[in-house]
């Protein structure tokens, strides 16, 4: 766990992530109850994490189609190079999703990753170029 103030210590509020970046997406989604997110980050020795979408608890269940809609734009406003999730409740999207060409990279723990090339029929696993020298970037704390 990060320690406190390590998130706003390290935010840059100017900086942005350019189209056609080459990035690793990461989401964790709820099925109610619970907060829904879509990040972005660059693959440079020091990343750049961004918020592309959030979708905050209500009285309802979260909207899937919504959630999808957002990872494929994603995957049309960078270059993606995963997309890392857990699959608990969303693996019917994460499998689609992986059918459509995406670069799904199943993440739960245990066994962290899962990638969709261990299951018959599955992507390649595609890693960003600098993380099979250097391993995922660290985070603050």
């Amino acid at each position: 766990m990060a320690a406190p103030g390590a998130w706003a210590a390290a935010a840059d509020a100017t900086r942005s992530i350019p189209d056609g970046t080459d990035v690793a997406v990461a989401f964790d989604g709820s099925f109610n109850g619970d907060t829904t997110v879509l990040v972005v980050a660059t693959v440079d020795q020091r990343p750049h994490v961004d918020l592309v979408e959030l979708w905050e608890p209500g009285a309802g269940q979260v909207p899937i189609v919504d959630v999808e809609q957002a990872i494929r734009q994603a995957c049309r406003r960078w270059r993606v190079l995963e997309i890392a999730a857990d699959p608990f409740r969303w693996a019917r999207s994460l499998q689609l999703l992986d059918g459509e060409g995406l670069p799904v990279l199943e993440c739960a723990a245990p066994g962290w990753p899962r990638n969709a090339a261990t299951r018959h029929g599955g992507s390649t696993p595609r890693w960003p170029p600098s993380w099979p020298t250097i391993g995922p970037p660290p985070w603050p704390g």
